[in-house]
């Protein structure tokens, strides 16, 4: 016997199926790729002296601004 709500022949205890359908993987290349520099940046931020730290964050802001300057 079948009501509104189940389809003929349906078990109405059955779960639900819901198809999703998920960007490619290409779209995410250049993220995983920042996360993983993000990361080596900080396991080396960890292991300079504080001068050389400072050093490290004058580096990156010529960077870029560099890189901003160009656009």
């Amino acid at each position: 016997m079948s009501n509104d709500t189940t389809p003929a022949g349906a078990h109405p205890d059955a779960p639900e199926i819901i198809t999703i359908e998920l960007p490619r993987m290409e779209d995410y290349t250049q993220d995983f790729a920042r996360v993983g520099r993000m990361m080596q940046a900080m396991g080396l931020a960890g292991e300079l002296t504080p001068e050389d730290f400072a050093r490290w964050m004058e580096h990156g802001e010529a960077i870029r601004a560099s890189e901003t300057a160009g656009k």
